[in-house]
């Protein structure tokens, strides 16, 4: 049961990062829910847009088209036209668009939290207050990293008080900066990995090996896993409700399919829009201790036998490259049965570097295999 006494309106003082990419229609349902946004008191100076650009600078391909970055923006400024609009010049991908939005929120604006909002979160109408009453609540309690208030899609309607339920994905979220700078601190040997990759050529293998090394993993390699095995190293709790707030509706992207998100039953989700329901006092110790033992699990049960399937199938292109690995790409790439000195030279370099270093020589096999075909 609710009150029918409407709630004193929230002033909504955290900044709203919001993440867009190629998906304008998508971006554009998730401002208009929060321009319709009830309980609140929202200043829309506190939105700040993180668009990401259209072509890797790494590697040269294209992700987006130029028109669905600038549909994006537009649609941005038309539901909110005082908003902040940071269009990044190159591809930057999930993860490092969304540290660009942290370090934003956190070191740009000073923020003591803030709220982060990907395109595939349709806030209910009472998103926003519920997310800035469990602002207060985790702030009160300490030791809670992120949280959430889009609920158990799975759990039937909550009535009364809206119960608290561990975290699971990093959907339209609250985090608190003391616990982000930690984690950021956490997260340096898997963002050393991503930074050799396009976000969506991340060398999942290393990654894998990475968690395996430790006392907690992960069977996903994901900036959403790194960031939970993080919180969980330190600690730290993540933290939803029980009662659903919003509707998750990406049926498509970097993790998840149609057919994943049928069977999983997102859409069914009994989304609360009759008014706040209350949060009652958190023990994140209880949560904390829940999720550590969680990822100790996976270590031991599920990760060494993922970690093994990709080394069976995938070699480690950061991994040194031995004579016999020069040997085999002078043959495959130079038709060449003898390795030159300059190429004996290269043991020792990751076969990522030594693959680039060959592929740029002077070698005519590899010149001719370039060249543009005639006619």
């Amino acid at each position: 049961m609710t009150s029918s006494a409407a709630p004193a309106p929230r002033e909504i003082t955290a900044p709203i990062i919001l993440f867009g990419f190629r998906q304008p229609d998508r971006l554009a349902r998730v401002c208009r829910a929060l321009r319709s946004q009830r309980g609140v008191v929202l200043d829309e100076r506190r939105i700040h847009l993180m668009m990401d650009g259209a072509v890797s600078p790494r590697t040269g391909r294209r992700y987006a088209s130029g028109a669905e970055i600038a549909a994006g923006i537009a649609a941005v400024r038309e539901i909110f036209p005082r908003a902040e609009i940071l269009a990044a010049p190159d591809n930057l991908g999930i993860a490092r668009n969304i540290a660009r939005g942290e370090d934003h929120a956190f070191i740009t604006l000073g923020a003591e939290c803030a709220y982060f909002f990907e395109d595939d979160l349709e806030p209910g109408p009472w998103y926003l207050h519920m997310l800035d009453l469990a602002r207060e609540v985790t702030a009160k309690a300490g030791g809670v990293a992120h949280f959430a208030v889009y609920g158990d899609h799975r759990a039937p309607a909550v009535e009364g008080p809206a119960g608290w339920t561990q975290l699971e994905h990093h959907w339209a979220f609250g985090l608190h900066r003391d616990a982000w700078r930690r984690i950021r601190t956490e997260l340096a040997p898997y963002d050393a990995i991503l930074a050799l990759d396009d976000y969506q050529e991340r060398n999942e293998g290393r990654i894998l090996a990475l968690w395996l090394a430790g006392e907690f993993g992960h069977v996903a390699s994901s900036q959403d896993a790194a960031k939970a095995l993080a919180a969980a190293r330190l600690g730290l709790a993540r933290v939803n409700t029980r009662a659903c707030f919003g509707l998750y509706f990406g049926e498509t992207g970097e993790h998840f399919t149609p057919e994943i998100y049928r069977r999983h039953g997102f859409a069914e989700a009994a989304v609360h829009r009759d008014g706040p329901r209350p949060l009652s006092p958190l023990d994140p110790t209880a949560f904390a201790a829940a999720e550590r033992e969680r990822y100790r699990h996976l270590r031991r049960a599920d990760l060494p036998g993922r970690v093994a399937a990709l080394q069976a199938r995938h070699a480690d292109p950061d991994r040194p490259a031995t004579e016999a690995d020069l040997a085999a790409l002078y043959l495959l790439l130079a038709d060449r049965k003898e390795v030159p000195p300059e190429g004996r030279a290269q043991v020792g370099r990751s076969l990522r570097e030594v693959r680039a270093w060959l592929l740029r020589s002077a070698e005519p096999a590899i010149l001719r295999a370039l060249r543009p075909p005639r006619g």
